[in-house]
């Protein structure tokens, strides 16, 4: 079966001397084809497929793990929480990254805090500045107080973080912010996403 990388030329035959010039031209074919081969080196975790030109193989980072993500106000002032839950998970393929959260929150108090709430991504997969639009986030949530309002959603955005807003029917889209979580409630949140990053 021809292959694009090498095909062994079938010289010297079994117990046959061979010619030095042609037995030079047979490792100088595998060394061409090793070349084809993309620098691995320091590039642990990392996915081989074949180039968008289909003219040879090269490396996408791929990793997986957990973090703790963050739940806050874009003005923090006195937000005091403690988490009875907060687990996050990521799978990286290439340049698309996906993420599951939950949090549960026991303590949850605030009254200088200010703007709107949001969630942390994983540390260093920031998401790409475009190509985003339509990587909204479904999230299950709870304590949060907005009349004619019955979704919440996740919008990502390029500063690592996800925006909260609220959905509802014949109702504008509007981010969720500290005025509709009142101090001394017990929000949970939980949900996944998948969005594109350039991270390296």
């Amino acid at each position: 079966m021809s292959n694009e990388f090498y095909n062994a030329s079938g010289y010297p035959a079994n117990s046959d001397e061979g010619q030095a010039s042609d037995l030079r031209a047979e490792l100088l074919a595998i060394q061409a084809a090793m070349d084809k081969l993309p620098a691995l080196l320091g590039k642990g975790n990392a996915m081989i497929v074949v180039n968008p030109g289909g003219t040879g193989l090269t490396s996408l980072p791929i990793s997986l793990g957990t973090y703790q993500p963050v739940f806050t106000f874009t003005t923090v002032g006195n937000l005091t929480i403690v988490y009875s839950i907060q687990d996050g998970y990521y799978v990286r393929l290439g340049p698309l990254v996906l993420v599951a959260i939950r949090l549960q929150m026991s303590t949850f108090t605030h009254t200088t805090a200010s703007g709107n709430a949001q969630i942390s991504l994983p540390p260093g997969l920031a998401p790409t500045a475009v190509n985003n639009a339509a990587a909204t986030m479904s999230i299950h949530g709870q304590g949060i107080t907005k009349v004619n309002y019955t979704q919440v959603n996740g919008l990502i955005n390029s500063v690592n973080t996800i925006q909260l807003v609220a959905r509802g029917s014949a109702q504008a889209e509007v981010a969720i912010t500290t005025a509709d979580m009142p101090t001394g409630g017990g929000p949970s949140f939980s949900g996944s996403v998948i969005y594109r990053t350039d991270a390296p």
